[in-house]
């Protein structure tokens, strides 16, 4: 299966230089702009600020406006201020992600951190999502901590702002403040027809059932693991070169045999039409935690991968896995099928963040968008 990295245009990354000399400290608050490979620091009120680079900001009243980048408060710790280095890279698109990365010292354990992303709608509406920064890895007697932005495909956002409260060791918890500008995402339209069969199918499905099991997904979804199981690398789901007939984003129409419409919904996933009985792969090492026949999705498959990150594989023929069992990338877990509202045999595969669908061509991609950030420096 290829995957072709559209979204490299679309990709951003906030290097921080390496810096070694305490700097000079400006006064002047009332304007910031920093450009590649620039860090900038001011004093205001006894408190640090550290504007990392390509960073733009202003001071509103008695608060500081960000309108492009990353800044860093704290009490006034110059030492903690040069040794924080944070960056972020992503796909700046509605049904994508940002991974936020901050690196420290390993003397500097960050013991306590509470992230909130707020996500500003075109109505000006807000949205608030809940998280933590959570240990990566080391290297060189660095420390990595890790967070997943997801920007909800349901959700018309302008921005996005993270803001987290971070304690390092037992010193005074500094505040570190990131902004993202996801571009809105255009909805191609399909429609899905059901044979009689399939129709009758469609039809007997128990709703009431389906409400509840999504219920219990969605519980599952919102349990973020500590473990990054994820980070030994992505597998394709399907060995081989497999077309695409639905892709994720789509607004698609259920039509019955009859034409009645019955349902209309936003794809949450992508689907590769194939062979009855096709080996399923999974697609980065984590556990089953949902293995079981439901209403709809047919035989379906849950994997946490850590970090909030889940992958779903439904309409399976057969599930060759167990709930709880640890799984590795590329390891059979199930078999092509048709079970469930289908139109015919395929796999129909989700990635989801915190239960947020985000697109999985995307998070296919999630290692090497982390290995290019730790080469930043």
């Amino acid at each position: 299966m290829r995957f072709k990295y559209f979204y490299l245009k679309t990709i951003m990354f906030m290097t921080l230089s390496c810096i070694t000399a305490v700097p000079s400290f400006a006064a002047d608050l009332q304007t910031v702009q920093t450009i590649q490979g620039g860090v900038q620091f001011r004093k205001s009120n006894n408190i640090l600020f550290k504007f990392f680079e390509e960073t733009s900001a202003s001071l509103d009243g008695e608060r500081v406006q960000l309108d492009k980048g990353a800044f860093l408060t704290s009490p006034i710790n110059e030492r903690l201020a040069l040794d924080f280095r944070y960056r972020s890279a992503g796909i700046l698109k509605q049904g994508d992600f940002v991974l936020a990365l901050i690196e420290l010292p390993a003397k500097n354990k960050i013991i306590k951190n509470e992230a909130k992303i707020t996500y500003t709608l075109y109505d000006e509406s807000t949205k608030e999502h809940l998280s933590s920064f959570y240990y990566f890895d080391s290297d060189k007697k660095i420390d990595r901590y890790l967070l997943i932005v997801p920007f909800n495909l349901y959700w018309d956002i302008r921005r996005a702002d993270l803001s987290c409260s971070i304690k390092v060791d037992k010193r005074a918890d500094v505040v570190l403040q990131s902004v993202f500008f996801p571009e809105k995402r255009t909805y191609d339209k399909q429609i899905i027809k059901f044979r009689k069969s399939a129709s009758v199918n469609v039809l007997s499905a128990d709703r009431n059932k389906y409400k509840l099991e999504q219920d219990e997904r969605w519980r599952l979804w919102n349990v973020i693991s500590p473990v990054p199981l994820f980070k030994s690398g992505f597998t394709p789901v399907l060995s081989g070169d497999y077309p695409i007939s639905s892709s994720f984003g789509k607004v698609r129409e259920w039509r019955l045999s009859n034409n009645k419409l019955y349902s209309r919904d936003i794809h949450q996933g992508i689907d590769y039409p194939g062979k009855l009985g096709t080996p399923v792969l999974a697609a980065f090492s984590g556990i089953v935690v949902y293995a079981k026949m439901c209403e709809y999705y047919g035989n379906m498959i849950i994997i946490d991968h850590g970090f909030g990150l889940f992958t779903n594989y439904a309409h399976l023929d057969k599930i060759e896995s167990i709930e709880g069992q640890r799984v590795n990338a590329g390891e059979v877990i199930g078999l092509l099928g048709k079970t469930g509202a289908s139109t015919g045999p395929h796999l129909h595969w989700e990635a989801r963040v915190s239960g947020l669908p985000i697109d999985p061509l995307s998070v296919a991609d999630i290692t090497g968008l982390l290995e290019n950030m730790k080469k930043q420096r």
